[in-house]
């Protein structure tokens, strides 16, 4: 019984870690994030979230977000810093400089 016990603990681990480093969690990380984010500020509601996308150049992940009442709007980025445990948002394409 403790074997399997430990099996168990062992592959949850594994999986947990592979998509950990798979980016999967921390772009998921990412989402949540950003969200809270924009959803803080006054005019966080009119906008629909669109994607998310680690830039290797600037070391961070980048939440891309378009205004929903017009789709061909400038789209609004939320930069999330650290690559592998992105908590810290350190721009916002809104208030450039203000970060």
């Amino acid at each position: 019984m403790k074997n399997k016990r430990f099996i168990t603990i062992i592959v949850i681990v594994i999986v947990f870690l592979a998509l950990w480093f798979s980016g999967v969690l921390p772009e998921e990380m990412v989402k949540v994030v950003a969200h809270n984010y924009i959803s803080k500020h006054g005019d966080g509601v009119e906008y629909k979230f669109k994607n998310v996308e680690y830039s290797s150049a600037h070391d961070c992940y980048f939440a891309y977000y378009e205004y929903e009442n017009d789709p061909n709007a400038e789209t609004r980025n939320i930069g999330v810093y650290y690559r592998w445990f992105p908590v810290w948002v350190y721009f916002d394409s809104a208030f450039p400089g203000i970060m």
